[in-house]
C-alpha cells in the first residue's frame, strides 16, 4: 500500500496503532489513550512516502514482467519513478488513462485512452 491505508490509525503522540474498527469516530479528531491525536495511516499531501512501502514497490518494479499504470500524469516523485524502473528492467508497460501522460509515447508499450472503470470492466469480461 504505497500511499498507506484507511484501515488503521496511528497516534501522533506515542505511535500506537489502532484498527479503524476499534475507534470511536464520533470524536473529532479521535484521540489515543495517551491524549495524542489519531492520524489515518495514509500519506497526506506534502508528506513523504514511508521508506518500507517505497522500497518494496521499487523491488516489485524491478521484478515485474508487466506494469499497468492507471490514471496518472506521471509527474509526482517518487511514484513516477516506478514505471521507469520497471521498464529499465525489461517490463512491458500498459497505460490506462483518458489523457496522455509523461509516460505515453516514451515508455508505454500499450496505451488505452479510456477511463479506468471502462478498461477494467472490459478486462474482467475477457478473463
Amino acid at each position: 500500500e504505497f500511499h498507506g491505508t484507511i484501515h488503521t490509525l496511528s497516534c501522533t503522540g506515542c505511535g500506537k496503532k489502532y484498527s479503524l474498527d476499534d475507534i470511536d469516530l464520533t470524536e473529532d479528531p479521535p484521540y489515543c489513550i495517551c491524549g495524542g491525536v489519531l492520524k489515518p495511516d495514509f500519506v497526506f499531501y506534502g508528506e513523504g512516502i514511508p521508506y518500507l512501502p517505497y522500497q518494496k514497490s521499487a523491488e516489485m518494479a524491478q521484478n515485474a514482467d508487466v506494469m499497468i499504470i492507471v490514471g496518472t500524469a506521471g509527474q509526482v516523485m517518487p511514484a513516477c519513478s516506478l514505471p521507469l524502473t520497471a521498464k529499465e528492467h525489461g517490463a512491458k508497460i500498459i497505460e490506462v488513462n483518458p489523457q496522455p501522460s509523461a509516460f505515453t509515447g516514451v515508455i508505454t508499450d500499450l496505451y488505452f485512452s479510456v477511463k479506468a472503470g471502462e478498461f477494467f470492466a472490459e478486462l474482467e469480461k475477457e478473463i
